[in-house]
């Protein structure tokens, strides 16, 4: 495991030794099992979401994740750390035709772009058009459930390593508020975060941990 410093390297590597390996996604412990996927299918769906923030040139930059706990999410935020841009995740509103604090959080935030999914997406487009002054507006949104698969072909090595920010969390978005948590890569990598399972071999499968706020990864 000299090779792996970073989750990125974790993944991308359990991709090629074991691609057919099934991985559980839970929501805040292990026993609530919202999905799976192969490492294979975790890394196809990361390198899409992670060349096409590449194309935005994003490295670097802040990107809004927009989504209820689940694999859609999960698949956003490996698509951040694919591509070097530092994840925002904020809560989903509840009604989209108030959209205050959303607002609130892309004006703090300042992201690049705002990932999210297709019916929430459709969802806020409708209600922005009768806000035509919105900061909502000024922001490039994408559906990460829209974006071909084959699009990972295209993905390039970012580069990501420890020092580097993974996310910022805050339940408002307010990056900037003292009670924000900075989580580095080499955050990803200590007991707390690691993938449970992952870094050895086992008989139970690895289990990804896709918490609302944050990425917790789950071991014993």
């Amino acid at each position: 495991m000299d090779r792996v410093s970073t989750l990125v390297d974790l993944l991308r590597l359990r991709s090629k030794e074991r691609p057919s390996e099934r991985v559980m996604i839970g929501q805040n412990d292990r026993e609530e099992v919202l999905g799976s996927a192969t490492y294979a299918q975790l890394d196809d769906r990361a390198r899409a979401v992670g060349a096409l923030l590449q194309g935005f040139k994003a490295k670097g930059e802040r990107v809004l994740l927009l989504y209820a706990q689940g694999p859609a999410y999960l698949t956003a935020l490996l698509g951040c750390f694919y591509s070097g841009t530092i994840a925002v995740p904020v809560a989903a509103p509840r009604d989209v035709r108030n959209l205050e604090s959303l607002q609130r959080a892309v004006e703090n935030s300042t992201p690049t772009v705002i990932l999210t999914t297709s019916l929430l997406l459709n969802s806020i487009r409708d209600v922005l058009r009768d806000q035509p002054d919105s900061a909502l507006k000024q922001v490039r949104w994408v559906a990460t459930d829209a974006v071909p698969i084959e699009l990972g072909g295209k993905w390039r090595d970012a580069g990501v390593h420890g020092e580097m920010v993974a996310y910022l969390s805050h339940p408002e978005g307010l990056v900037d508020d003292p009670t924000a948590v900075t989580v580095h890569h080499s955050d990803l990598m200590q007991s707390d975060y690691i993938v449970r399972g992952a870094l050895e071999s086992t008989e139970e499968p690895a289990v990804l941990l896709a918490g609302h706020l944050g990425f917790k990864l789950e071991t014993e």
